[in-house]
């Protein structure tokens, strides 16, 4: 009976480990798309801002190299 309630509990840790870091992933690909959109709509803006005179071609380059990094973290 102890080794039945020992492994039962070892089979509790384990669900609740696997639960908990599924619950994580589930954060992380939330937080990542989250990320890749705020960095698609700072790129489109700063496009519109270029667009208009207020920004530089340098503003843009190192928008779309943010939105590419983020791509990446969320591929990830």
């Amino acid at each position: 009976e102890l080794a039945l309630d020992l492994v039962n509990q070892e089979m509790t840790r384990e669900i609740t480990n696997a639960v908990r870091s599924l619950e994580i992933g589930v954060l992380r690909v939330k937080s990542a798309q989250l990320a890749r959109e705020l960095a698609e709509k700072r790129l489109s803006s700063e496009f519109m801002k270029f667009k208009v005179g207020e920004s530089r071609i340098r503003n843009i380059v190192d928008f779309q190299f943010d939105l590419n990094r983020v791509r990446i973290d969320e591929v990830s």
